[in-house]
C-alpha cells in the first residue's frame, strides 16, 4: 500500500511539472538577461536583440535551435570534461524550458511576473576608474580578418597594480576580440599581425617579446576583477598595446576602443597570464 502511495505521488509530482505552462515572463526573460542580453540588445554584438518579448518570439526558433546545438552561449570547452571560471553554459533544463516554450506557442505570460529588464550602455561598469586608455579612431581598410595593434603610451609611476580592468569596445559590430598586453622596453610594437594565430606571433603578439598579456576580450566579458590580494604590476611608463582583431566584412567601419582601470598602490601578488597556445 505505501509503494503504491509513493507511486501515486511520484505520478501526481510528474504530471504537474510536466503540465506547467512554459511563458516569457516567468521562465524564458531570466533565461535571457542572465545569459544572452549581454551581447543581444540594440546595440550589442549580438546583432539583434532579446530584451523584450517580441524579440523573443521572433527569435524564438531560432533560439531554441542554437541552444539545442549548444552553439549559444558561445562556449567551446567541454564543460563535461573539464570547468572553468566564467563559463557560459545553460544548464539542460534551461534548454528545455526554451524548447517547451517554443512548442507551446511562445506566450508571454503575466507581464507582470517579468524580471525587471537590464540596461545596456557603453559606460563604465568599473564606476570611478583609474586609467583609461583608448585607441585612435580607427578605420578598417581591408576587407579580410585584420590583427592590429595599438601602442598607447603611459605616465604610469612606480607601484602601481592593477586590481580591475574591462574593455569596452568603440564599435561591437566588428569588434571580434580584445587582447590587452603591457610593455616597457620601448620596443615599437608591430602595427598589423599578418600571421596571429590565436592573437599572438612567435614575438609575443606585439613585436616584442617583452611583452606580458593582462587579459582578453570577448563580446558578453565582465570587467575582470582579480582575486582578493592580487594584482596585475605594472612597470614604470609602461606602454598599453591594446591588440584588436576585427573579422573580414568590416573595411570601412571605424573603432575607438577603450580599456579602464583601477589601480592600487597596496602591494599585490602580482599575477602572471600565460597562453595556453602560441
Amino acid at each position: 500500500m505505501k509503494k503504491l502511495l509513493l507511486l501515486a505521488i511520484t505520478i501526481g509530482v510528474y504530471c504537474t511539472i510536466s503540465a506547467q505552462t512554459i511563458t516569457w515572463s516567468q521562465h524564458i526573460a531570466p533565461i535571457l538577461y542572465a545569459n544572452c542580453t549581454k551581447c543581444h540588445h540594440p546595440s550589442g554584438a549580438g546583432h539583434f536583440s532579446l530584451l523584450s518579448f517580441a524579440d523573443a518570439y521572433t527569435y524564438g526558433f531560432l533560439m531554441e535551435a542554437e541552444t539545442d546545438a549548444g552553439r549559444m552561449p558561445p562556449w567551446t570547452p567541454d564543460e563535461n570534461y573539464k570547468h572553468f571560471a566564467h563559463e557560459r553554459v545553460l544548464p539542460q533544463a534551461d534548454i528545455d524550458k526554451i524548447s517547451q516554450w517554443v512548442a507551446d506557442g511562445r506566450m508571454q505570460g503575466d507581464v507582470a511576473l517579468a524580471p525587471t529588464q537590464p540596461t545596456y550602455t557603453n559606460a563604465s561598469s568599473l564606476g570611478t576608474v583609474d586609467l583609461t586608455v583608448r585607441i585612435p579612431t580607427y578605420t578598417v581598410t581591408s576587407n579580410s580578418d585584420v590583427y592590429r595593434n595599438f601602442p598607447i603610451t603611459t605616465t604610469i609611476p612606480a607601484g602601481r597594480y592593477v586590481t580591475a580592468i574591462e574593455v569596452i569596445p568603440g564599435n561591437t559590430h566588428i569588434v571580434h576580440h580584445v587582447l590587452v598586453f603591457q610593455d616597457s622596453t620601448g620596443v615599437p610594437a608591430q602595427l598589423d599581425v599578418n600571421d596571429p594565430g590565436f592573437g599572438y606571433t612567435n614575438a609575443g603578439g606585439t613585436g616584442s617579446v617583452a611583452s606580458k598579456l593582462i587579459i582578453g576580450w570577448t563580446p558578453g566579458s565582465s570587467p575582470y576583477y582579480t582575486p582578493v590580494s592580487t594584482g596585475f604590476r605594472l612597470a614604470t611608463n609602461t606602454n598599453i598595446v591594446v591588440q584588436v582583431h576585427y573579422p573580414a566584412g568590416s573595411q570601412g567601419l571605424t573603432d575607438s576602443t577603450r580599456i579602464n582601470f583601477k589601480l592600487t598602490t597596496v602591494p599585490q601578488r602580482d599575477i602572471t597570464v600565460l597562453p595556453v597556445l602560441n
